[in-house]
């Protein structure tokens, strides 16, 4: 018995170190999630992706101007929702058509790009609003903030 008692001993001093078997399932786990997140990317590469490109002045124009970036804020007060920027102040909501074809006729509707930023408290469909008036007027190029 004690002989036996020494073999298991001597045996058990070979096995020395950390047990690497989680280790080699986390390794092969995180594997399978990343050969998995590659299938579902593949795609994507081939999406096109078309930037707009901006309208640069002819080279013997040294009073051309570039494209106008102009910022409407919309907020809200006791009358309803206001619109400030580009030369509007306390602006109506009904304004801002006549507002939209001013500028496209005056700077041209491709050289004119609009950012509308909203208070939080202003409603997503005068926002909304606020968009189709610019393309309605032939403005493209309107982002919201």
């Amino acid at each position: 018995m004690a002989s036996r008692l020494r073999r298991r001993g001597l045996h058990a001093d070979m096995h020395f170190g950390p047990s690497m078997t989680p280790m080699v399932d986390v390794v092969l786990v995180i594997l399978i999630f990343f050969m998995g997140a590659a299938v579902l990317l593949g795609p994507e590469r081939l999406l096109a992706i078309v930037l707009p490109e901006q309208a640069q002045p002819e080279a013997g124009d040294p009073f051309a101007v570039g494209p106008a970036h102009l910022t409407i804020r919309l907020s809200t007060s006791t009358d309803g929702v206001r619109i400030h920027g580009a030369g509007l102040r306390e602006a109506p909501p009904q304004a801002l058509l006549a507002h939209a074809r001013d500028l496209a006729d005056r700077l041209g509707s491709e050289n004119v790009s609009i950012i509308i930023e909203a208070d939080d408290d202003v409603a997503y469909q005068d926002v909304v609003a606020a968009c189709d008036a610019y393309a309605e007027a032939g403005i493209a190029r309107v982002g919201v903030r």
